[in-house]
């Protein structure tokens, strides 16, 4: 199924999997910081982005990339489907 929220999109160059992806994100937002570390339980995230020198790898077939190499490829397998279905 093709996703339609986040991972939109998104595609496994290798195998076409739809995800999910363990990706690097960025993620900004609001925490309670002690001298010890941080309370992860009472953090507010407000924005997460992709960048596109991130890592990101496919769980069904080990692919390992950078996000770009994942992004578009959704849109491009549709194409190629369509293409063979005719």
């Amino acid at each position: 199924m093709a996703n339609a929220n986040v991972l939109q999109g998104f595609a496994c160059p290798k195998c076409g999997s739809d995800g999910p992806f363990l990706m690097s994100i960025a993620v900004w937002g609001i925490a309670t910081v002690y001298d010890d570390g941080i309370d992860y339980n009472e953090m507010r995230v407000s924005e997460t982005e992709f960048h596109d020198l991130g890592s990101c790898k496919c769980f069904e077939c080990d692919f390992d990339g950078y996000t770009p190499d994942f992004q578009g490829v959704a849109d491009d397998l549709k194409i190629i489907r369509k293409g063979e279905g005719a």
